[in-house]
Order: C-alpha cells, then structure tokens, then sequence
C-alpha cells in the first residue's frame, strides 16, 4: 500500500514536471535531478529513446485515430497513453504489480510529447489492421489462444485462488501449465488476467489475489 501511495505522488508530481517542460521546451538540470530521483535507469533508457528519434507518432486518416510506438532493440512497443498501458516485459513484471510506475517507453513517450520530439507519421486508414497485427505480435509464440480457452484460463485461476492463497505469477503459470493449460509465459497469464472483463483479479506487490468483489 505504501508503493502505491508513492507511485501516486509520483505521477502527479510528473505530471506538474511535464507541465513545465512543455511551457520552456527543454529540461532543465534540476528536472532532471528529481526525474533521475523517480525514476532511475529508467530516465536514462527514455532520454536516449527521445534523443534518438525512437519515438514514433501515427496518424491513420481519414478516421483520426492515434497510435504511439517506442522503436525498442528487439521490437516495436506500442503504447497507449491514455491508460498508461505498455505491452513490454517490464510493464507486465513490475508496473501492473506496483513495483514501479512506469516503464521507459511509456515515460519516453511522455517526455517526447512534451518536448515536441518525436517523429510524426500519417497514415493511410488501410494500412491500420496491417501495422497494429505487426506491432502487437507476441514472440515468445505465433497464434493466440481461442476466447473459450482464454476463459477457461481464468476459471482455473479463479478455483486456484478461492482453494488456495494469493500466489506470484510465476507460481500460478506453473500450476496452469501442470493442469495442461497452454499459456506461453507469465507474461501472457499476467495479460490474461488483468483484461478479465469481469475483473476477477487484483495483484498486489506481485502476488495475485481475487479481487475485494469477489472475496466479499
């Protein structure tokens, strides 16, 4: 409880940080002491992504939509600002479980926004589905799970928790693995269970639980 607190004045004070650089254009030594404070290696990982022009903008016309991608070593990142949301590794690991408040793409994002650095395309609407299905493919294994499947994931997981205790990640994979579920990695079983639109699950300094609804 005590991280989350933290994360939270984090944000807002990030937020009063952004605020500034957007109004003088550049960051100034003492913005980048307290950021440097925040976020640590992390800073240094999305300073350079913004210096070296990572940072890509998409606009899709005639249809307006908006899509932001973080050019990694391996892989491109996409990101969804609005709900602080990353599809890379450290974001399922360490984000969602409140162990940090941002991963580097997403705070890259935010500084190249508010620096006006960051590579600007428009796009032609037909070439949406095309570029999302690039960005968006997993490597850890071609395909995806079938709805039901994905479903039947969480059933188990639920019956895990409600027989059992709230347990890490890693511990539930093993046990959906033994059980003959084919969930590629934590990673994945981590998507799965905070996309449950039935909000079934909370996680909480890494260890996942059912949600308060639930347990009440």
């Amino acid at each position: 409880m005590r991280r989350s607190n933290q994360i939270k004045h984090e944000k807002m004070a990030l937020e009063e940080l952004l605020f500034k650089i957007r109004e003088i254009g550049y960051i100034t030594d003492q913005q980048r002491q307290t950021l440097s404070k925040m976020y640590g290696d992390r800073l240094k990982r999305a300073l350079k992504a913004v210096e070296e022009g990572r940072v890509k903008k998409y606009v899709f016309k005639p249809s307006g939509r908006v899509v932001w991608i973080i050019v990694g070593t391996e892989r491109d990142y996409q990101i969804i600002p609005s709900i602080n949301y990353c599809i890379c590794d450290d974001f399922y690991f360490h984000v969602i479980n409140h162990e940090v408040g941002l991963c580097y793409h997403l705070l890259a994002q935010m500084l190249a926004k508010a620096l006006g650095k960051f590579e600007l395309f428009t796009v032609n609407d037909r070439m949406y589905e095309p570029l999302m299905s690039e960005w968006r493919h997993v490597e850890v294994k071609k395909g995806r799970l079938p709805q039901d499947e994905i479903e039947n994931v969480r059933k188990a997981i639920e019956t895990l928790l409600i027989q059992g205790e709230p347990s890490p990640i890693n511990q539930l994979f093993e046990k959906v693995k033994q059980e003959g579920f084919d969930v590629f990695t934590p990673q994945h079983l981590s998507m799965i269970l905070s996309s449950d639109p039935e909000s079934r699950f909370e996680c909480d300094n890494g260890v996942w639980n059912l949600s308060k609804s639930q347990r009440d």
